[in-house]
């Protein structure tokens, strides 16, 4: 039991301290080049962006990953695969919504895919990317958590019977098995 607070603690620790650095990293200047402008407007500082994105990701990540260890392999895979869509389906939604805007407003043609993906960068408000990114961490994990297949017959002991029946199924016991060797 003890081990295992401790390492429930490690984690729990450095995950606070990983929210913690996305939640400040607008306060560093990392020297990711300029800040993004353009016809299609400009945004924040790319530190900031990249800080909202990535502390949403932290905040939803764990509970896929959750999920992924808890829940049924069929429900699992269904919570990893509806927080994908749902992220991709956000994001395409959000694109759609702003290309549609910017055309109305008549904003220059050449640059509608450019404000989409630019607003789609600059709105962490709305997840949609993190979710999806968390998504496929939970399929990955559900994959790797998932039990290797057998590939060696299990071997009943001694006086037991694999099948009940008796039928096609024989006793597959260390003697039995010598000797079917012997024989």
């Amino acid at each position: 039991m003890g081990m295992r607070l401790l390492t429930a603690t490690l984690l729990a620790s450095a995950w606070g301290a990983a929210l913690y650095g996305a939640s400040q990293l607008h306060h560093y200047d990392l020297n990711l080049g300029h800040d993004i402008c353009g016809p299609w407007g400009c945004a924040a500082s790319i530190e900031a962006l990249v800080g909202a994105h990535a502390l949403w990701w932290l905040l939803l990540t764990p509970l896929l990953l959750a999920a992924a260890w808890t829940l049924s392999p069929s429900r699992a895979n269904r919570v990893a695969w509806g927080a994908v869509g749902l992220g991709l389906v956000a994001a395409v939604g959000l694109i759609g919504a702003e290309m549609a805007a910017w055309l109305w407003s008549g904003g220059d043609p050449r640059y509608v895919v450019q404000r989409g993906l630019f607003v789609l960068a600059t709105t962490p408000d709305l997840p949609a990317l993190p979710l999806a990114a968390a998504g496929v961490v939970g399929l990955f994990a559900r994959r790797r958590h998932e039990a290797p297949p057998q590939l060696l017959p299990t071997v009943q002991p001694e006086g037991v019977e694999a099948d009940a029946g008796g039928g096609e199924n024989q006793e597959l016991s260390p003697a039995s098995l010598a000797r079917s060797f012997r024989e």
